[in-house]
């Protein structure tokens, strides 16, 4: 738990720093908001709850980190406005992998009372958030760093879709049909290493090839 929580802390200072950056320069009409305790808590909230885990995972200590946490993830995720981000793959991919992070640590939080949702909050945090942020992340700076446009392809576009539906089964679908536990299990894996494979079979040439502008890097 306590290394999930640190790979947390990683996501949330990572993407703090650059998905309202991406946001802006690629919708210059949106001015991302920032709330100087916001941005303090964000971190600090999910860092104290991986050192409390260490000892007590699901005590009432660590649900209160992890509601704060939440609540601090979900004010800065609407002050980047995700809402105006449909029309680009590349951006709204990353929110709604910000927005994993908000649902697995509410998930998380309430846990304590109802143990059920333990491995939901865990799931929504690995398959969702780690998952759905990682193929976004490396989708994006990919096409950057090669020199093209930043623009998803068709298949791209597919994995995203592909790795937030497997997120939603594993998270969902168990709790709703319990006895069907292992086919889910292997739907939400399925769509989820494909979302990857996806990934590897396009941008395997890019990455294999020098870059299209002729610079080095």
């Amino acid at each position: 738990f306590a290394a999930l929580y640190l790979v947390v802390v990683l996501l949330i200072v990572l993407g703090g720093r650059v998905i309202p950056f991406f946001t802006e320069r690629t919708l210059p009409a949106i001015k991302t908001r920032k709330w100087p305790w916001i941005e303090r808590l964000a971190p600090i909230a999910p860092a104290a709850l991986a050192l409390v885990a260490l000892f007590q995972p699901s005590g009432a200590l660590a649900a209160l980190l992890a509601a704060l946490a939440c609540v601090a993830i979900a004010v800065r995720l609407w002050g980047w406005q995700p809402w105006r981000t449909g029309q680009k793959p590349m951006l709204w991919v990353l929110h709604v992998g910000y927005g994993w992070l908000v649902l697995g640590l509410g998930l998380t939080a309430v846990a304590v009372w109802l143990p059920a949702l333990a491995m939901p909050a865990i799931h929504a945090l690995t398959v969702g958030a780690l998952g759905g942020l990682t193929v976004g992340m490396m989708a994006r700076v990919t096409l950057g760093h090669t020199g093209r446009p930043i623009e998803a392809a068709p298949v791209i576009i597919a994995a995203f879709g592909l790795i937030n539906l497997a997120a939603v089964i594993r998270v969902v679908m168990p709790l709703l049909s319990p006895t069907h536990y292992l086919p889910w299990l292997m739907v939400a894996g399925g769509l989820w290493s494909l979302a990857f494979l996806l990934f590897l079979f396009y941008y395997a040439p890019i990455l294999t090839r020098p870059r299209i502008d002729g610079k080095e890097g």
